[in-house]
């Protein structure tokens, strides 16, 4: 099993879509620019489409959901 770490901005449910979209396109081109890749060496940037963040997201919580539940882990 590989594990890794993953940053990505969350917005509020049922942000506009042209708002996400705006955000999505400045960290994407953030992530590009030499000033952030030099800050940030070893890191691996992605820079994805909401719709891809979001299946991640999705599908890393059942991924860990029975280690969360193993542990006895619960949400405030």
């Amino acid at each position: 099993m590989s594990i890794y770490t993953w940053f990505g901005f969350l917005g509020p449910a049922k942000m506009p879509a042209s708002i996400t979209d705006r955000l999505n396109g400045e960290v994407v081109r953030a992530l590009a620019t030499s000033f952030v890749k030099e800050r940030l060496q070893g890191a691996e940037f992605v820079g994805s489409s909401p719709q891809a963040f979001s299946t991640l997201v999705r599908a890393d919580m059942k991924r860990w959901a029975g280690v969360v539940e193993a542990a006895g882990i619960e949400r405030e």
